[in-house]
């Protein structure tokens, strides 16, 4: 806030070259960070154990207002990219389904060592120290003021969520703009735009094009896909294509004089991505994630057999969605091809099964009693760590 205000260009190169070492070297792939919960802090640079990941939910919010107020500075989609992982994966699974039970920890896998499972795996309905619960009734309210922003004649659209803002672009002159959308579950979003009288208003309309649209998975390269692009964004203005070149900042700008009741449609390809990690982070070597949309997925004990730690994922197959409207307050679900490994108590006889690994949003885990979750999976047999 003091760079902002002051431009102190000290203090703006300082808290960049800080965004570039957590954001390059110690960030999880949820947003969440904090690798440690022994001081609540950053560890060493590419070290993010998965089993004993920290990942305070107070620390994910935390994440959020940092990377709203390096928009705010500079105007770059990259920090709402961060913003919207964050919100979807590193936050919102701090609170349970019910709405009044929660995670203090979010690690990225719960598994079983001499018969006891990992970590904080059961949601709590308080803490002795209990600045999470506190922090996400504070946090979920002010949700609306991140989706659209505006500077003088630029008017933002941040997230996608159905809303609507009221915004003044000229003495006594405002403009309404109103989103529907199904988003995270579809790439589908209507945005309408009402002025007060039937003169146009001009003002730029700037719409982020997530990156994980726009091949760039991770705002750094920390986290990455092979994923080629089958379709890229697509945008419609009063129902004619338009076909506007993404920025360097990450937005496609509409510049005219606004109509009452004209529409742009925005169309985000909504793949499955098969998510790897830089070499770096010793952890993540040979194992892939999912992330569809913004969200990513994870595997739990409910839906494979009461075991994920023994899971292979086969990622050269076709991967099936299916939206479940009863499962866990409606989900999009994901089926991918694998294999389980199941080893004899005297460590002797290895049995393997083909079987579907079927997995639900990160965000959704713990809601169904408790159990093995993973979030990374290996590839192949010879990177699984498993018990017998």
């Amino acid at each position: 806030d003091v760079a902002a205000l002051t431009q102190n260009k000290d203090y703006i190169q300082a808290i960049h070259k800080i965004w570039e070492n957590a954001a390059g070297k110690k960030t999880y792939i949820t947003g969440g960070i904090g690798s440690s919960g022994g001081w609540e802090g950053f560890g060493p640079e590419y070290e993010l154990p998965n089993q004993s990941a920290y990942c305070e939910t107070c620390a994910g919010i935390g994440n959020v207002y940092w990377n709203h107020r390096m928009f705010m500075l500079t105007g770059e989609s990259k920090y709402m990219d961060m913003v919207e992982r964050t919100l979807y994966n590193g936050i919102l699974g701090g609170i349970g389904l019910d709405g009044k039970s929660f995670y203090y920890a979010n690690p990225m896998q719960y598994s079983t060592s001499n018969g006891k499972l990992s970590g904080e795996n059961k949601r709590s309905p308080w803490f002795s120290c209990s600045c999470c619960p506190s922090n996400i009734c504070r946090f979920m309210p002010s949700m609306p003021g991140y989706i659209y922003a505006k500077k003088e004649k630029e008017v933002y659209i941040n997230l996608f969520a159905s809303s609507n803002t009221k915004l003044e672009i000229e003495s006594g002159r405002n403009v309404i703009i109103s989103q529907e959308s199904d988003y995270p579950w579809k790439g589908d979003v209507l945005i309408e735009v009402k002025t007060e009288d039937q003169n146009e208003l001009n003002f730029d309309l700037l719409i982020r094009i997530p990156g994980w649209a726009n091949n760039k998975l991770f705002p750094t390269d920390l986290y990455y896909t092979t994923y080629s692009a089958l379709n890229t964004p697509t945008l419609y203005l009063n129902g004619k294509v338009l076909k506007p070149e993404i920025s360097a900042q990450g937005y496609v700008k509409i510049a005219r004089g606004w109509k009452n009741g004209d529409e742009v449609k925005l169309i985000l390809p909504m793949h499955t991505q098969v998510v790897q990690s830089n070499e770096k982070i010793k952890t993540n070597a040979n194992l892939v994630s999912f992330q569809k949309g913004p969200l990513m997925y994870c595997a739990e004990f409910a839906d494979n057999g009461n075991r994920t730690s023994n899971l292979i994922a086969s990622i050269n197959n076709k991967i099936n969605e299916k939206y479940e409207e009863q499962l866990l307050n409606g989900v999009m679900t994901l089926t991918i091809p694998g294999k389980g490994i199941n080893i004899s108590t005297n460590g002797q006889d290895i049995k393997t099964e083909t079987k579907p690994i079927k997995l639900i949003p990160y965000y959704a885990r713990s809601n169904r009693g408790i159990g093995e979750m993973q979030l990374w999976f290996p590839t192949k047999v010879s990177n699984l760590k498993i018990e017998s």
